[in-house]
């Protein structure tokens, strides 16, 4: 299960074949998030959800899902999100 020990991305706002092929041939279970990833809050949660459906069924584990969030000019998420420092 090499695929574990990577973080991986994807280009849309929804996950595409080629990265739910990549989960279920490598067991991809990391991902990480950027702003060609993001349109709103709604979005997001509802994408992070099906990541980590598609993990738990195809890896028998829960995905850690990142987010390029930095603050200051990388700033991913709105206001009306809750900002961790």
């Amino acid at each position: 299960m090499i695929g574990q020990h990577f973080v991986c991305g994807f280009p849309g706002t929804t996950m595409d074949e080629a990265f739910r092929e990549a989960v279920r041939t490598h067991k991809i279970a990391n991902v990480i998030l950027f702003a060609r990833n993001i349109e709103s809050k709604e979005q997001v949660k509802r994408l992070c959800e099906d990541i980590q459906a598609l993990v738990r069924e195809e890896c028998s584990t829960d995905a850690l899902i990142g987010i390029d969030q930095e603050g200051g000019m990388v700033t991913r998420l709105s206001e009306d999100c809750t900002n961790v420092p």
